[in-house]
């Protein structure tokens, strides 16, 4: 049985949401750390990544992301379609926020902008 993927503009659109649910949620923490304590930048400036290193790779690990509910897929492995582990969220992660980068600096460098 061949495989159905989602489309390349819903993984992307998947992927807005969930940027913008984890800034979003980063200035509500950052905005209540404010009124708290603005003494310690170090520990201000970590709260405020941490939703962005845990977000995608745990909720794609043991759920779905926003993004991944909204646009109704889900990351499985290939041989049997079960969820991927923890450690393979976060591999996945680190190679789609590198590979995501790499792209955006290299389209506009390109004649056909691709």
């Amino acid at each position: 049985m061949a495989e159905k993927y989602p489309i390349l503009v819903r993984r992307y659109l998947a992927a807005l949401v969930d940027f913008i649910f984890a800034f979003t949620f980063a200035v509500i923490v950052g905005k209540y750390l404010i009124v708290i304590d603005t003494s310690n930048i170090d520990i201000s400036v970590l709260i405020l990544i941490i939703p962005f290193i845990l977000y995608e790779p745990v909720f794609t690990s043991f759920l779905a992301t926003l993004g991944q509910l909204i646009f109704r897929f889900r990351v499985r492995k290939l041989d049997h379609l079960t969820k991927i582990s923890l450690l393979q969220a976060y591999f996945r992660y680190i190679i789609k926020t590198t590979f995501g980068v790499i792209s955006l600096l290299t389209i506009p460098a390109r004649k056909d902008r691709r």
